[in-house]
This record gives C-alpha cells, structure tokens and sequence, in this order.
C-alpha cells in the first residue's frame, strides 16, 4: 500500500469534520446574532409603546414592522395581491385626457429597475395617475390629447386623438 492511499482518506475526513466544524460555529454565530437583533428589536418596540408608537401605514407602529418584518412582508404581499384582484374585478372605463405630467421612479441598488407613470386629467378635472409600460409612457408627452382606457388602478390602453 502506497503512504498516499492511507494519508489521502484521512486528509480528507480531516477536512470534511473541519469544514463541518466551521459550518456548525457559523450557524450558530448566526443565531446569537439574530437572537440580540430581536432583543434589541422588542427593546425598541417596548420603547415606542411607552412613547405611544410610531405610527405607520403598514402595520400599525414602527416597532409592530421591526418587531416581525416577516409579517410587515406579508401584509405588503397581501395589499398587492389585493390591488390586483380589485382591478381584475373593476370594469374597464374609457375617457377623454389629457396628458397632464409624467414620471419616473427608480427602484434598486444592485439591479436597477424603473417604473413610469402618468398623470392624465379628465374632461371634469379630476386627475389620476397611472403606472404605465415603459413603452407606452415613451409615446406620449405632456398636452397629448386622446381616449384612455383603465381598469380600477391599472392602465390599458390610450389612443390619442391629437
């Protein structure tokens, strides 16, 4: 027998139970950590408590979104997935616009993203602003004039007339 053939197999249970070592401290590094974010985290929301909280839209207080950012996760899922079904359900409704103003929002840090809207204005005044494609938001320009058609929140089309 060859001395690499031994060495070999115990080299490598060697660093297999070193690798298992290091993952095990890591993890549980790890759960030390995320259990003094969450004592520091009550702390917080039992300070905002006696203050009377911070109010927030989505949850309540900032304390209630620190607290459990899991939940605050869920309830913006929940309010999207809400916007959606409500627009699914809304009839689609046509008018005649203005296109009053247009936007960008840039979204992102590491993959950078960008949401267009436009603000158009009915023939009454009243004025609404719609998230757009970005390839419906680059044909239009302030003052066009046309028939839009929208569904609850949602754009669907527009067809200008001049």
């Amino acid at each position: 027998m060859s001395i690499i053939t031994v060495i070999l197999p115990v080299l490598m249970g060697i660093f297999i139970l070193i690798f298992f070592v290091v993952a095990v401290a890591s993890i549980v590094r790890s759960h030390r950590q995320m259990k003094q974010t969450r004592q520091m985290f009550d702390r917080i929301w039992n300070q905002s408590q006696q203050m009377g909280g911070v109010q927030s839209p989505l949850t309540g207080t900032m304390g209630d979104m620190m607290r459990d950012p899991f939940q605050t996760v869920n309830r913006v899922f929940e309010s999207v997935a809400q916007q959606i079904e409500a627009d699914d359900c809304a009839p689609q409704e046509q008018a005649m616009v203005r296109v009053l103003s247009r936007r960008q929002a840039f979204h992102g840090t590491h993959r950078a993203s960008t949401s267009y809207y436009v603000t158009f204005e009915l023939e009454n005044g009243d004025r609404m602003e719609l998230h757009l494609p970005g390839r419906e938001y680059g044909l239009l320009i302030e003052g066009d004039m046309g028939l839009l058609t929208w569904q609850g929140s949602r754009f669907v089309h527009f067809e200008r007339t001049r």
